[in-house]
This record gives structure tokens, C-alpha cells and sequence, in this order.
């Protein structure tokens, strides 16, 4: 599943350009939700979401974007990141590799 959601994700920051578009952010906001409703979720997997999020609410706006060249790069690093933190977080509540 988190593969899966971080995929998407994935795809929402390389196939949509940056500027106001309410309805991928909306996408990616219930993406994140999917993962923080999970019983597994600990404060580092919350703090990895939360900087997807803030990475694409800057993406998804009028000029926020502008003020970080790297924003792109970023949304994939956070990306990553969460996904990594995920996978511990998973493996740390049920002893199983995530």
C-alpha cells in the first residue's frame, strides 16, 4: 500500500506543473491520509508527511513555487523520505519488513 500511495504521489509531482491546481492537491492531501490512518504511523512518519504536504501545497500554488527553486526536487527527496520512513515504522510495530 505505501509503495503504491508514494507512487502516486510520485507521478502527481512529475506529471502536473506547478501553479494553482486545487484538485491534485486534494489528490495528494487523501494520499496522505491514507497513510496516516494506519495504526503503525509514529511522529516521524507524521513529520515526513507533513513536509509532502507542505511541499505541495508550495507546488500547487499561485507563486509560492517561485521562492524555492528546488521545489520539485524536494517533493521527490520528501517523497523518498517518507516512503523510507514508512517502511521503519511498519517493520518497528509488527517485527515484519515493510
Amino acid at each position: 500500500m505505501i509503495d503504491q500511495i508514494c507512487d502516486e504521489l510520485l507521478d502527481v509531482i512529475r506529471k502536473y506543473e506547478h501553479g494553482v491546481n486545487t484538485a491534485q492537491l486534494n489528490v495528494v492531501k487523501a494520499d496522505l491520509k491514507k497513510i496516516l490512518k494506519n495504526e503503525w504511523v509514529n511522529a516521524y512518519v507524521r513529520e515526513k508527511a507533513l513536509y509532502v504536504s507542505e511541499g505541495f501545497q508550495r507546488w500547487f500554488s499561485a507563486r509560492k513555487w517561485k521562492q524555492y527553486p528546488n521545489c520539485k526536487q524536494q517533493i521527490i527527496s520528501d517523497i523518498a523520505w517518507l516512503r523510507s520512513a514508512c517502511e521503519t515504522a511498519f517493520a518497528l510495530k509488527t517485527g515484519m519488513p515493510g
